[in-house]
């Protein structure tokens, strides 16, 4: 059986992934809820806030659009 290039490669990339999510990927947020909540509240930090709020804004601008 020939295997292509396309094929090895993709299956690199696959095993890479695999690597990295179980290997390197940070760990899970203690509360998730607590960032969400300080994003709503502006407590968090300003750029973060603004990225937050354009999240239902764009949508609402591409609907008048």
């Amino acid at each position: 059986m020939k295997t292509s290039s396309t094929q090895i490669l993709l299956i690199a990339i696959w095993l890479g992934f695999i690597v990295y999510a179980f290997g390197f990927a940070p760990p899970d947020a203690p509360n998730p809820n607590d960032r969400i909540m300080n994003l709503i509240l502006g407590k968090d930090d300003p750029a973060a806030v603004s990225v937050f709020n354009l999240l239902g804004l764009i949508p609402l601008l591409y609907f008048f659009y």
